[in-house]
């Protein structure tokens, strides 16, 4: 799950690469039943990965915004998920960063308060369901210490079919409008590149392909085990 091999073993093992090398040939579905043990039905996925949209990392020119949402958790399973977005005025969204971790509050806290300093967010919005708007306190009191200004508001969210019929509704907005980091990681030739150069090029994150991962198995019809990913996406839509 951290995206290593649990076998790399110097006699007759199986590098980390040999899976990834694997990861790409074979199918979303295949690669999780057989190798991540977390099958899933292809029928009914609602954001399959093959569908969305990908850029290389680096952003496009032009004015945009930066913008993002959390959707909360206070750890036990649940992932606090804060996409975070370059917002252009054509509409497209590019989703550089990403936030999607388990720990409780405690760990996740300083990471969103960094989050929102580094990328210059002044407006953003919090799940207000399971004690969101007292996160969004805590986020608030932590940004005044750094002497920071943040407009941070709480949003309830619908009942769990209402969460699931909103995110369906949003679902062709997201496929439309929004605007991924490919999956490919850049070489360390290509990084030392973009170093010479002076470009800014962003990359996946094990917490940005996590979320990925569940996203591509979120379904329509039946039951999701976590809906986190597509829940958050679909806030940062409404949010914009």
């Amino acid at each position: 799950e951290d995206d290593e091999s649990n076998f790399n073993y110097k006699i007759n093992g199986f590098s980390t690469n040999y899976y990834r090398n694997m990861r790409e040939k074979l199918d979303k579905a295949e690669w999780e039943a057989k190798f991540q043990q977390r099958p899933f039905v292809r029928e009914g996925l609602l954001l399959p990965l093959d569908e969305l949209r990908y850029f290389n990392g680096i952003l496009p020119e032009g004015d945009f915004r930066r913008v993002s949402v959390t959707d909360i958790a206070w750890g036990g399973g649940d992932s606090l998920s804060m996409p975070i977005g370059a917002e252009y005025e054509n509409g497209d969204v590019y989703i550089y960063d990403w936030v999607f971790n388990k720990g409780p509050k405690e760990v996740t806290i300083p990471i969103v308060i960094g989050k929102i300093i580094e990328n210059e967010i002044r407006k953003t919005r919090f799940e207000g369901n399971n004690g969101g708007d007292l996160y969004c306190q805590y986020i608030d009191e932590e940004l005044q210490k750094h002497n920071y200004k943040c407009s941070c508001d709480s949003q309830k969210a619908p009942t769990k079919l209402k969460k699931l019929e909103k995110i369906i509704a949003y679902s062709g907005d997201i496929k439309r409008k929004f605007v991924f980091l490919s999956p490919k990681l850049p070489t360390a030739e290509q990084r030392e590149e973009d170093a010479r150069l002076g470009v800014i090029r962003y990359y996946r994150s094990k917490e940005y392909q996590n979320a990925m991962d569940e996203l591509g198995m979120f379904v329509s019809i039946g039951k999701n085990e976590h809906d986190d990913a597509a829940d958050s996406l679909t806030q940062l839509e409404m949010f914009i």
